[in-house]
């Protein structure tokens, strides 16, 4: 019987497990994730200011395993020897037929302590409730969150709107290293978000990076420092560690380059946040969900045809789009190469995210929570659990 280990338990851990089980085939399945929970990350902004309920953004990896058939090892992954065909954990060590690396990413610090140990991230349901209780019982002057990407905009519009159901007149900015916020997006995308971060009250301040922080503040490049601050650093993330172990070219955020048919060697697949996979005159595909859950799918299709003796498929890509989802509900993007923007957008961005839930408890309660007033957040401060 032929093993497939699949190393994380995120959007293509999960989707590279249902297409397994589709299969119906004699397979043994491992899945090593060290966290036990899959957290749902397109909507952890939304638990600061809009007060989803986490509890229905995540759900246990060891139930999703037994659904599939599969076994869960909760460890940390060391390193990958894929010479002799083995993961090492900080538990064990496990041999493997066929290798799905699906570990995801995690935020860059860029090795500075002081940011790392004075800021605050946004990686789990767990980080998100920290940011939102943080910001009820901080009584700072300012707000600053580094990175003005998707995820750094999104969580600065969560924070002013909970400042605001607060009643606290704390500033709210991002400050950004590169001469604009949102990286390469199309102009009109970048002005409506601008516009709408100015109705916001929020500052954006580019060509700027903060170099340290201690308990007084933030202190950036431009000499400007930011006193009685609360941070939250969205500035870059990076592959785990343990893809240090493996061969090949990388981009600056640690993707390895893929082939065609998502591999680097015969029996070992990169998918999703690992994965850089290059076009002919177009730039690597960027990070997203829907890629994710189409390189599993496409990356199990072709361990199964390896095991028939068959052919393996090429992957092609398919962008159905991207939103920008902002607090005030004048979100923007395209689907399906069509720009949408206002709250045409942010339904969207809800309507995709509560398909893509697991489980029925988890998508009615996100559809109860936004009936209940966090798709039109209200004034009135909800409790945190």
């Amino acid at each position: 019987m032929k093993h497939i280990l699949i190393i994380g338990c995120g959007f293509g851990g999960l989707f590279a497990l249902r297409r397994i089980a589709s299969y119906r085939k004699p397979l043994q399945i491992t899945v090593i994730d060290e966290r036990k929970q899959f957290h749902f990350l397109p909507l952890l902004p939304d638990i600061i200011g809009r007060g989803l309920d986490p509890h229905f953004l995540v759900y246990p990896i060891a139930k999703l395993c037994k659904r599939y058939k599969a076994d869960y090892s909760n460890e940390t992954v060391l390193s990958i020897d894929h010479i002799n065909r083995q993961v090492h954990t900080n538990n064990a060590s496990h041999s493997y037929d066929f290798l799905i690396v699906s570990g995801g990413a995690e935020t860059n610090f860029y090795g500075n302590d002081t940011i790392r140990n004075h800021s605050l991230k946004l990686e789990t349901v767990d980080d998100a409730e920290s940011i939102r209780t943080h910001i009820i019982k901080s009584n700072h002057d300012s707000y600053v969150v580094a990175g003005g990407g998707y995820t750094g905009i999104e969580i600065a519009a969560n924070i002013r709107i909970l400042l605001n159901q607060l009643g606290k007149k704390g500033t709210v900015s991002i400050i950004e290293r590169a001469p604009d916020i949102l990286g390469s997006l199309p102009a009109w995308i970048k002005n409506y978000t601008k516009k709408q971060l100015t109705n916001l009250a929020i500052t954006t301040i580019p060509h700027t990076t903060i170099e340290r922080i201690d308990d007084t503040g933030a202190y950036c490049s431009s000499g400007q420092s930011i006193s009685n601050c609360s941070v939250v650093w969205a500035a870059g993330v990076k592959t785990k560690d343990f893809l240090k172990s493996l061969p090949g070219n990388r981009n600056n955020q640690g993707r390895i380059e893929v082939n065609k048919h998502l591999s680097i060697t015969e029996n070992l697949y990169l998918i999703g946040d690992n994965a850089l996979f290059s076009r002919p005159s177009k730039p690597p595909l960027r990070m997203g969900v829907q890629f994710t859950i189409t390189q599993a799918r496409c990356a199990v299709d072709n361990i199964i045809r390896c095991i028939n003796a068959k052919p393996m498929r090429r992957y092609r890509p398919l962008d159905p789009g991207y939103v920008i989802p902002l607090a005030n509900n004048r979100s923007s993007g395209y689907a399906l190469g069509i720009p949408i923007k206002g709250f045409a957008a942010t339904f969207l961005h809800f309507f995709m995210s509560i398909y893509r839930s697991f489980s029925f408890k988890n998508k009615f309660g996100i559809v109860r929570n936004l009936i209940a007033g966090s798709l039109f957040p209200r004034t009135k401060l909800r409790k945190t659990h």
